[in-house]
């Protein structure tokens, strides 16, 4: 049984997680666009998108290893059972993670001189550089499959923990190697690998500790590999169609835009994924609240919680992309010190975050469907994004350059979103639907935008760096608490829980929809 308490925990650590993304995104981009300068900052991009692309070659082993765990972790006895699993999908993980590394090894001189636009950077560096990418790529996706072993195994305070560690002597090791080292690209990739590298051995380890009880019987089984194929299968092309779309626009622009205006593509999209990193705790966290509500048949409360969820989405993720989105050159100027820089990228930055706000309210639905193990929909929203984004972008980006990408990717994905809520609601919640998009969706959204569009509006923009810092996080703030304060499910929530403070030293109402005095069932 999953106790609240254990997903307060989950909740907590996930969260810290993706702060310290943030927070390292925020302190570290400027100093990588000081040492190594745009054209070079852009192979970074490069290296995120690569990442990502790599989860089209991940056959679902990662999610099958997860969901395998999950299911057999509380069951006694079955240690055996577990380490086998692993040592088998780990093999085979191993062994697809080198067929797709080698060729791009071998085609880093072709792509550095054939299909990014070089102006400053030599060849020779963009060929090193690359290799060294495809090496840091590869290693990081590796450790994302035993990322999902521990998930699976509820260990996401200890996941994160290891992530936060290892992204600390990532970043800050990054600008000293370029501080004191060689303020080069190579130089930069370099320390990637051996973060990465260590990052590995290290979640390994632990994954492997967990199971010890059961390491010494663990063996290569293809059995395993026959009873997981078909789940594992249709995870692989919601991953792989999921990851394509997401990264086809960086994938057409690095041959449509010379590499300078690629790195503002890059800065912008960096703000622009503020708003699924401060979203993606809720979905990890409340995921596998919904799958085991449906489990139980319990539709009335998974429904509560998809409610309250998608209203947590809301306050969450809409103050910030209003927010954001009115005052990126602003932001920019602030964060990257390069006036020039900011001006270049604060266009794309305002319509990237707007469609990464639509993505991260895609993140409730696409829980619902997946607890009640529905995969259609994604796979066909997935298919329809990479059919309409390529045309879309081939006619915007000659026209308008960066922006235009920016906005076709905020077409496409405002159009699957309406459609996909559209077509789930037929199916799942059916007469729930104009509730979703009232109370979840349209009551936070208009009680933030009309806050902060009023102090847009009205007050000039301050002048002083802190004194407009402040202004924005006074703005954000009372964004936030109008979009609480318009939201049924939480508002009462948050009523009680600051109530219960003046009574007790710490106590958090459910949020989940379990009762008072009751677990998570």
């Amino acid at each position: 049984m999953l106790k609240m308490s254990g997903m307060k925990s989950n909740l907590l650590a996930n969260v810290a997680g993706k702060a310290w993304s943030l927070v390292a995104i925020v302190l570290f981009t400027p100093l990588y666009l000081k040492f190594l300068g745009i054209e070079a900052f852009a192979i970074i991009g490069l290296y995120n998108s690569f990442c990502m692309l790599l989860i089209i070659v991940d056959p679902g082993l990662s999610s099958t290893l997860a969901r395998e765990l999950a299911w057999l972790s509380p069951l006694p006895g079955r240690r055996s059972e577990m380490a086998t699993l692993v040592r088998t999908l780990e093999t085979s993980f191993f062994l697809i993670t080198i067929l797709v590394t080698l060729p791009f090894l071998f085609l880093s001189d072709v792509v550095a001189r054939h299909w990014i636009n070089l102006r400053n950077l030599s060849v020779e560096s963009a060929v090193t550089a690359l290799r060294l990418l495809a090496g840091a790529a590869c290693l990081q996706f590796v450790a994302g499959f035993y990322t999902g072993g521990l998930r699976g195994l509820q260990r996401h305070v200890h996941l994160n923990g290891l992530l936060i560690c290892t992204g600390l002597l990532r970043s800050a090791g990054s600008v000293a190697v370029l501080w004191l080292v060689s303020p080069t690209i190579e130089a930069f990739m370099a320390w990637q690998v051996l973060v990465n590298a260590a990052q590995l051995i290290a979640i390994r380890h632990l994954v492997w500790r967990l199971l010890r009880d059961g390491a010494g019987e663990a063996q290569f089984q293809f059995g395993v590999l026959k009873s997981v194929w078909r789940y594992a299968g249709g995870m692989t092309v919601i991953g792989a169609t999921g990851a394509l779309f997401l990264q086809l626009d960086k994938i057409i622009l690095s041959k449509l835009l010379t590499l300078d205006a690629l790195g503002a593509y890059t800065v912008g999209g960096i703000v622009g994924s503020i708003p699924l990193a401060a979203a993606a705790p809720i979905g990890v966290t409340v995921l596998p609240r919904l799958t085991e509500l449906v489990s139980l048949n319990d539709a009335a409360r998974a429904h509560r919680v998809y409610h309250g969820a998608s209203q947590l989405v809301s306050i969450v993720v809409f103050p910030l992309v209003i927010v954001v989105g009115l005052y990126a050159r602003e932001i920019l100027a602030i964060w990257t010190r390069d006036p020039a820089s900011a001006e270049q990228a604060y266009r794309i930055a305002s319509l990237l975050i707007l469609s990464s706000g639509v993505v991260a309210c895609m993140f409730m639905p696409y829980s619902l469907q997946m607890a009640y193990g529905w995969t259609g929909l994604s796979i066909s929203l997935n298919i329809f994004g990479i059919a309409a984004l390529t045309p879309l972008m081939l006619w915007l980006v000659p026209r308008w350059g960066g922006a235009g990408a920016a906005l076709a990717f905020l077409l496409v994905t405002v159009a699957q979103f309406v459609a996909g809520v559209q077509i789930m609601h037929k199916r799942f919640l059916v007469d729930q639907k104009w509730s979703y998009w009232g109370r979840d969706i349209g009551a936070p959204l208009a009680a933030a935008l009309v806050l902060a569009g009023i102090g847009w509006f009205v007050i000039p923009v301050p002048h002083g760096q802190w004194t407009l810092v402040a202004y924005l996080l006074a703005t954000w703030m009372l964004a936030s608490f109008a979009a609480l304060l318009c939201a049924d499910e939480l508002r009462p929530l948050a009523l009680a829980w600051l109530r219960s403070r003046a009574g007790r030293s710490w106590a958090v109402p459910n949020a989940f929809g379990a009762k008072s005095g009751r677990g998570a069932r």
